[in-house]
């Protein structure tokens, strides 16, 4: 155990600038009945919100000396592809629904079927959750513990000093883009800096408003063409967004959504499109106020024969093969699974929505209410979700950020992803 616990702790602080630290001030004694290490990418506000669930866990369980560490996401992936490699994984790991197959794949994973059958967590979810996003290669890896919801954060002051409002039309929608770029004002800031996910809200949004939720899920897949007319028109829509100033294309792949959400909070920019997740850093660095000073609102619809759905990821839980207390580990998905610590880090914590049921919409801030009755009555997974990883990683992302660099050349590269798709 000793030697185990130093290698975790020694690759962790080698990343002290990027994380969080919680536990006991002193090092717990080696004959501690049970230990638990736990890693997240929750850093900052965020950190907050797991804290209030931990201390439902540390409450129920006073005897566990629970060792919490959260990283900055992209270091978190580094990190445990480390820990992985040399057989010191955490008990338990915080991780995204839609990024589980690549660990799965390297046999990295214990399978949660029976745990997910024997507690029913069925009964917990909406229908479906454990389809969309707790199921790779037909057996459960994967616990939701929050869900995040793609929405469009708006400066809500900013608004009604340009007289702006929520857009019920896609003409409304460009109008908000114009007017804010008019007044010398950042429309859409978007961070995408290390990774393709900062810019995949207004990628999908817009295949999904072209081409329909459908045909965007069977694209990831690799079952639709990248150069069909319906993805040409969505992406000549990203183009000319970002040839127009509509986006921050000079910066966008140098700053990361922390810093955009910044940005977004220091007033530099009108909008920032991501998940639910916005608001804790609003609120804890800006101290805006939901429906003061931000509110919400989803995309209007492009095409009246065409209608877009919400779009959602869950952060979640899932155990390493070579956790050393799984069974513990267990323990621990369960009480985060509770009512108690889903609204302590939700609700209370403004991280994410619960996907439990028994979690009413009521119970949330104006700008997480609307959100999480759509979640209640059912979402569709994000197109990076179904994505194979070496597609996303070795052909999508790089020429999605080519194309961010090179908008005017967006058929070339579309043609180019297409090409790659099944190499």
């Amino acid at each position: 155990m000793k030697q185990r616990i130093g290698i975790f702790f020694m690759v962790l602080v080698m990343l002290l600038p990027f994380s969080v630290f919680a536990g006991g001030a002193k090092e717990a004694p080696e004959e501690a009945a049970q230990r638990l290490e736990v890693l997240t990418p929750w850093i900052g506000a965020d950190a907050k919100a797991i804290g209030g669930a931990l201390d439902v866990f540390k409450a129920k369980f006073p005897d566990v000396d629970i060792r919490y560490t959260g990283i900055e996401a992209n270091s978190l992936k580094t990190t445990v592809t480390t820990l992985l490699a040399g057989g010191m994984p955490p008990d338990a790991l915080s991780w995204w629904s839609g990024q589980v197959l690549p660990l799965v794949e390297k046999d990295a994973l214990l399978s949660l079927d029976d745990f997910w059958k024997d507690n029913d967590f069925d009964s917990l979810f909406p229908e479906g959750t454990r389809e969309q996003f707790s199921t790779e290669n037909g057996k459960v890896y994967f616990i939701p513990h929050v869900m995040q919801i793609r929405i469009v954060a708006y400066n809500k002051k900013m608004f009604d000093q340009y007289g702006l409002e929520p857009p019920k039309t896609w003409d409304d929608f460009l109008n908000i883009f114009s007017t804010l770029k008019d007044n010398d004002i950042m429309p859409m800031v978007v961070g995408a800096m290390g990774d393709v996910w900062g810019v995949s809200p207004i990628i999908d949004d817009l295949i999904q408003r072209t081409a329909g939720p459908d045909f965007m899920i069977r694209l990831g897949r690799g079952e639709e063409s990248w150069t069909d007319p319906k993805v040409v028109e969505a992406f000549s829509i990203f183009a000319d967004w970002l040839q127009k100033g509509y986006l921050n294309k000079d910066d966008m792949l140098s700053i990361n959504f922390n810093d955009a959400r910044a940005r977004f909070g220091r007033g530099e920019a009108g909008m920032f499109y991501r998940e639910t997740w916005v608001s804790a850093g609003l609120e804890e660095n800006f101290n805006w106020t939901a429906g003061v000073d931000y509110a919400g609102f989803n995309w209007p619809a492009l095409k009246s024969d065409v209608q877009p759905v919400a779009l959602a990821f869950a952060d979640g839980w899932v155990i390493p093969k070579d956790s050393a207390n799984p069974e513990l580990a267990k323990e621990f998905i369960k009480v985060m699974l509770s009512e108690e610590a889903q609204i302590a880090h939700t609700v209370t914590g403004k991280h994410g929505l619960s996907g439990l049921k028994s979690v009413k919409a009521s119970q949330y801030d104006p700008f997480k209410e609307s959100q999480k009755q759509t979640l209640d009555t059912g979402v569709t997974p994000l197109m990076n979700n179904v994505m194979s990883s070496d597609f996303l990683n070795d052909v999508f992302a790089p020429l999605i950020s080519k194309m961010i660099t090179e908008p005017e050349n967006f058929r070339e590269i579309l043609a180019e992803i297409e090409a790659q798709k099944n190499l």
